[in-house]
């Protein structure tokens, strides 16, 4: 006999929308017209739906990265956050990204923020954030000597 949560009117409507999905992503693919936004719809429904494999969520982020889609990974860097927001060195990993590539402080800054409030125990972090503020005083302190030399050749 069968039981009653296979032919559950509710778990039929579940499968049918995934198979629904998977076919309507499997079709842009197949086509001939190919374009990248079919590719990652259907890598980023890959890390929805096993939201816990954090190897690929950083598998996609690494592909947004060589495709120079760095608003994308941004953004995926912000969801696997809400989902493995226990990870320390994956905040590190969005801070540095956001400082380094995104050249955002202030992300990098909010998002050390938010580490800090939900690990303040974490060494790691706390180093993170001494380097990170580190190099923003260094950058800050070069820019404020070239514009200095630069406003001295202008009254020259």
């Amino acid at each position: 006999m069968y039981s009653s949560a296979v032919l559950c009117p509710q778990s039929i409507y579940v499968k049918m929308k995934i198979i629904r999905t998977r076919k309507r992503h499997e079709y842009k693919i197949i086509r001939r017209t190919k374009e990248k936004e079919c590719y990652l719809d259907y890598i980023k429904s890959a890390c929805h739906r096993f939201k816990k494999d954090i190897q690929l969520w950083l598998t996609f982020i690494e592909f947004l990265k060589k495709q120079y889609d760095y608003s994308t990974a941004s953004s995926v860097y912000l969801s696997a956050l809400q989902i493995h927001s226990n990870k320390h060195w994956l905040w590190i990993l969005a801070a540095k990204f956001e400082f380094e590539v995104m050249v955002s402080p202030s992300s990098a800054r909010a998002l050390f923020q938010r580490a800090l409030r939900l690990m303040p125990k974490c060494k790691q972090l706390w180093i993170e954030v001494g380097e990170l503020k580190r190099s923003y005083l260094n950058i800050s302190l070069i820019n404020i000597i070239c514009y200095s030399i630069s406003n001295l050749n202008y009254y020259m």
